[in-house]
């Protein structure tokens, strides 16, 4: 076979591949005899690939050796005590797992999920929420992206609990009525992936069912996630009624004159801090915004006339990235608010004391 084809599909999967060696097939490419899969016990990623094995070799060892060979043509073959790869005068022997142990198996609901077909504007909203992604499994409800299916739109919502959270709405006009209502919660590895791969592939369609989600691209290939349980929508719904509440208390207005080039003006002396915070004041009708460090010292400031008088400490890099799509900012001592005719971000902050 194409020496070529073969390494396309295995780093196909590859992202799904887990490191560690804890069990053995979970770090494995598994092949049947008409698909391609890795599974680490959180995504997996499966795509149509005929080969002349039925069995699971560990995945990075293949990758590597493919990846450093120059020959057009490879040769596999499964023996009694290994898999047998040739690629031109070189050759490599894996040891394999049995089809037996393969763990990932296509989820039953796969043929009853919901369709619902994928756009530019919610493949951007995901990829927009990855920064505002919690990771703790420890909290289940901050983990990943949560989706609120509407019947006319897709609602996201992130937590980290750490600097972070975000609420966008998307309107949609082909949310299946079924769907309408769900709320899920999709891990933070198949956002990522699901980005990732979109890339180069476009995923046609997102597959809902009652345990699993199923993402499928143009390719045929497919990367499932197993839904987060335990997760409810009046969490984050508390959340952004406290952020709303913010909002409206210290009478949050338009973005002032040149405020995007006052915080990347601020970030030039916080450059290498791990913790790039400056201070936010609004103080009779004006913003000012300073920065410190041991490069320096930045000071700014702009009209903001009818804001409530609010001091706060915030993060500029992470503000900067949550401009797109918020066109008006609020300043409290909890943090910082902003929003946009879809998107509400909340930057959180240490309340400053004098």
């Amino acid at each position: 076979m194409e020496r070529e084809a073969l390494l396309s599909k295995v780093s196909l999967v590859a992202p799904a591949l887990s490191n560690k060696d804890i069990i053995a097939v979970l770090s494995c490419v598994c092949f049947d005899g008409t698909t391609i899969t890795a599974y680490d016990d959180v995504v997996a990623i499966q795509a149509p690939f005929v080969m002349p094995i039925k069995c699971g070799v560990r995945g990075s060892t293949l990758l590597g050796f493919l990846n450093v060979s120059h020959s057009a043509e490879v040769t596999v073959e499964k023996r009694a005590d290994c898999v047998y790869v040739k690629a031109g005068k070189a050759d490599l022997k894996l040891p394999f797992v049995d089809p037996a142990d393969f763990v990932f198996k296509v989820p039953k609901d796969a043929t009853s999920a919901q369709s619902l077909p994928t756009s530019e504007q919610l493949l951007d909203g995901l990829a927009s929420m990855l920064d505002s992604m919690g990771v703790d499994t420890s909290h289940p409800w901050r983990l990943g992206v949560s989706v609120l299916f509407e019947a006319d739109a897709v609602v996201l919502f992130t937590n980290n609990n750490s600097h972070i959270g975000c609420r966008l709405r998307i309107p949609m006009d082909n949310v299946p009525k079924a769907l309408a209502g769900r709320f899920v919660t999709l891990h933070p590895q198949f956002i990522t992936l699901l980005v990732g791969m979109a890339k180069k592939d476009w995923p046609t369609s997102l597959e809902v069912g009652s345990v699993w989600v199923c993402a499928r691209f143009e390719s045929e290939a497919a990367l499932y996630v197993r839904l987060i349980e335990q997760v409810e929508q009046k969490s984050h719904e508390l959340v952004w009624a406290a952020a709303a509440k913010e909002f409206d208390k210290y009478k949050g207005q338009p973005f002032p004159k040149g405020f995007e080039r006052s915080l990347q003006r601020a970030l030039v002396v916080l450059e290498g801090l791990n913790d790039r915070v400056c201070s936010f004041s609004v103080v009779a009708g004006s913003l000012k915004i300073e920065a410190r460090s041991m490069l320096g010292e930045v000071k700014d400031a702009s009209t903001f006339d009818t804001h409530v008088d609010a001091k706060c400490q915030s993060f500029p890099d992470i503000m900067l990235k949550a401009l797109p799509g918020c066109d008006s900012v609020a300043f409290s001592p909890n943090g910082v608010v902003l929003t946009g005719p879809a998107r509400v971000t909340m930057v959180r902050a240490q309340a400053i004391t004098d």
